[in-house]
């Protein structure tokens, strides 16, 4: 997986028309850009012109002039005109750019299926613009190790081809949530391979009724599954075709809260991670029980649970504890979601500041397949920006 260019803008002058029918704004800038493939600044005249006709979405069409020297230290230009819409809160601003250069050794740009991702910085914007062109993908069992236990899982990898260079690809390891499987994420690990970004789902040891890992669920408890994630993401930090510097955590609902509790301690290991409506709850909702629980088993949700699960419940403030995980963190949840309250995630937002927080309208405890989406390609365009 590599960004083909990654252009910084600096913005000169704004220049405004406000009409009855509509309004347009044109953005002059200059800058520079850098990749293995390219680098070089961006000649005068860069211009990004801003439309909005009355009742519709606000349109943009950038052109501007790259000059300086391809990958083999041979001297061009590139021309590039980056067509887009203003998107909807939760999306990033995607580009559709188009390009024509002098270069016969980036000849190959001017047919690519190109796609652009602009994000704002302090002077102006970052551009990447990269291949969106799905690659091949491979999909292989995995049996972990987790003290004497094995742990089920699959490994979701682009071709060799599509790493860095030398065949490594940045991973995300994906927790599910209560009562399910590593299945259950397997279209998420999907679709990211097929866009260079290797996945791991896994079955928590006693985490479903269908589990294929060791052990039952009256043995699993925040503390056992903790343990798990760990176990896996220190041997998939082993793999050879793994960047070191570009591994993630991805938790659903209770899978969420695991890795928030585990993050902090692998704050050099992990480059961010992604919660899905993150059960920070877990604590709160068993409190009482807790207290006055004297069996040995009790069912929940389909799934029988022991005493361990009570006696090993989180303590405390989880939000703060997660806290301390300073990278970067994305976190996605439904205003409507009836099973963990959004306040949870909003308390967890607000205790740390390098995090960006979506709550997505009238979803619920499981999202659509429109702001799945649109989450799926948020990570991906977050990995994109750390790479």
């Amino acid at each position: 997986m590599r960004n083909l260019l990654d252009i910084r803008v600096i913005l000169d002058a704004c220049l405004d028309v406000r009409g009855e029918a509509g309004s347009a704004t044109m953005i002059c800038f200059h800058g520079d850009a850098s990749s293995e493939l390219f680098t070089g600044t961006i000649l005068q005249g860069g211009v990004d012109t801003q439309i909005e006709y009355a009742g519709q979405k606000r349109v943009l069409s950038a052109r501007y002039t790259l000059e300086g020297t391809d990958y083999t230290g041979q001297k061009c230009r590139i021309f590039i005109q980056n067509e887009g819409a203003v998107p909807d809160p939760f999306c990033l601003f995607h580009t559709t750019p188009r390009i024509f250069t002098d270069s016969e050794n980036l000849r190959f740009l001017e047919k690519a299926g190109l796609q652009g991702i602009v994000q704002s910085t302090d002077t102006g914007v970052r551009i990447l613009i990269y291949d969106q062109t799905p690659v091949q993908t491979t999909e292989e069992e995995h049996w972990f190790r987790s003290g004497g236990r094995k742990i089920y899982g699959k490994i979701v990898k682009p071709v060799s081809e599509e790493g860095d260079g030398d065949g490594r690809h940045p991973l995300v390891i994906l927790c599910h949530g209560y009562n399910a499987t590593g299945d259950s994420g397997i279209h998420l690990a999907r679709y990211w391979a097929e866009h260079g970004v290797a996945g791991i789902v896994f079955d928590f040891c006693g985490g479903g009724v269908n589990s294929r890992s060791d052990g039952q669920p009256a043995e699993m408890s925040i503390e056992t599954e903790k343990q798990d994630l760990r176990d896996v993401l220190e041997e998939a930090m082993g793999f050879d075709w793994v960047r070191q510097d570009q591994v993630y955590l991805f938790g659903s609902s209770q899978g969420g809260l695991i890795c928030s509790l585990v993050a902090p301690a692998y704050r050099e290991q992990v480059r961010g991670e992604f919660l899905q409506f993150p059960a920070l709850c877990v604590g709160d909702d068993w409190h009482e029980m807790k207290k006055n629980f004297s069996g040995r088993e009790f069912e929940c949700m389909g799934m029988m649970l022991g005493r361990r699960f009570l006696e090993e419940l989180p303590e405390g403030d989880v939000a703060k504890q997660a806290a301390e995980y300073p990278g970067k963190v994305l976190i996605f949840h439904g205003d409507q979601d009836s099973l963990v309250k959004v306040g949870y995630s909003r308390h967890l937002h607000a205790c740390m500041p390098n995090s960006e927080l979506d709550i997505y309208p009238d979803e619920i405890h499981g999202f659509t397949e429109h702001y799945e989406e649109l989450m799926m390609q948020k990570i991906l365009g977050q990995i994109r920006m750390n790479l």
